[in-house]
């Protein structure tokens, strides 16, 4: 991967983004997941809150799929690590201002895992934008195997359904 992309992501999360602090990720997690699925949750968290982008990235598995939701403008989907590290970029990179704030983050099985977080700011385009948006991630052994965005939990879980009658 190119390493003026990952300090481009780098650069971002550490002076751009303003994501919330540690202290509101663990609040957000659902005290019934599962010790473990905490641990990896608050992993990716800290990676993120430090810019430790080779850390995000090698948290995926070679052939994840990143797919963000229809209704957002300029939704597309990513594959592979050289994928998310794209995905790092594009969503956060149409924002003159770009602010995350987790909601709520729980377990559906032991491999699915829905985070509901506010994601406000302000657009490139010049307009004010607050949406609680839902990322439904599947971990498989530890790394990311698929990343979904919707609208709502409801139009998550019933992907995660799906995904998991496949």
């Amino acid at each position: 991967m190119p390493d003026s992309r990952i300090e481009q992501a780098r650069s971002f999360l550490l002076t751009e983004a303003e994501l919330s602090p540690r202290e509101d990720w663990e609040a957000a997690l659902d005290p019934a997941m599962d010790g473990a699925q905490r641990a990896l949750q608050l992993q990716i968290v800290d990676a993120y809150l430090s810019g430790d982008v080779d850390s995000i990235v090698a948290h995926a598995h070679p052939d994840v799929e990143i797919v963000q939701a229809p209704e957002l403008p300029g939704a597309r989907s990513y594959h592979g690590r050289e994928g998310m590290l794209e995905a790092l970029l594009d969503w956060p990179l149409q924002w003159e201002r770009f602010v995350l704030t987790p909601r709520r983050i729980f377990a559906v099985d032991d491999e699915w895992v829905l985070t509901v977080a506010l994601h406000s700011g302000r657009a490139k385009i010049g307009i004010d934008v607050e949406a609680e948006l839902v990322w439904a991630v599947r971990w498989r052994d530890r790394l990311i195997t698929r990343w979904e965005t919707y609208m709502t939990v409801e139009a998550a879980l019933h992907a995660v359904a799906l995904h998991r009658s496949e």
